[in-house]
């Protein structure tokens, strides 16, 4: 982990928290960078209750250009898009890639850097932690349709254009992945997948 790295995604989530609004549990911020210009592409303030993002996150310009700088300097990357996650705790996950990262391309196209002090990988093949034994709802199939529209309502009104959706999956679609998987998805899953694919 490269310190000039970890100091600029410190000093971003520092503002995002000084900035916060009372009672937020993330914020996500979504940028990009060139050697012309650094800005932010989506994201905000997460408050528990409210679909999609709760504007007013900070611009960090000179931390997003320090990135940038960094990248092209270390890397030879022209151009990068991030995310960045923070919390009110100060911690905070970053992951970074060049901006004409194509499916398919090589191992080095991408970074990611996460700040956490205990976190110990475990070792390849591993089976020792807890397995999944079952797939739970996570939600209301209502609720997570009406959540979907919001983000992307949210991004229409940050970008100025509705992102294109993939076409939803048919009932019979779903019937053959639930077969596959020898159980039925989740109803909100399944709700998610008759609005988009993907």
């Amino acid at each position: 982990m490269d310190l000039a790295v970890e100091q600029a995604a410190r000093e971003i989530t520092a503002e995002v928290v000084a900035q916060a609004p009372e009672g937020w549990t993330e914020c996500v911020l979504r940028g990009h960078g060139s050697p012309t210009s650094v800005g932010l592409s989506g994201g905000g303030y997460v408050l528990p209750g409210r679909p999609g993002y709760f504007p007013g996150a900070p611009f960090p310009g000179e931390s997003l250009a320090s990135l940038v700088s960094w990248f092209r300097d270390g890397h030879g990357w022209e151009a990068i898009v991030l995310e960045l996650t923070c919390r009110p705790s100060g911690a905070f996950e970053l992951v970074v890639f060049r901006d004409d990262l194509r499916p398919g391309a090589g191992p080095q196209d991408g970074w990611t850097l996460t700040v956490d002090p205990g976190f110990q990988p475990s070792e390849p093949g591993a089976t020792d932690g807890p397995q999944p034994s079952e797939l739970r709802q996570a939600g209301d199939p209502a609720e997570a349709v009406e959540r979907l529209q919001a983000v992307l309502s949210q991004h229409a009104e940050d970008v100025g254009t509705k992102p294109e959706m993939p076409a939803p999956v048919t009932e019979a679609q779903l019937a053959a992945a639930e077969r596959h998987l020898g159980r039925p998805l989740p109803p909100d899953l399944r709700a998610l997948y008759l609005e988009a694919d993907g």
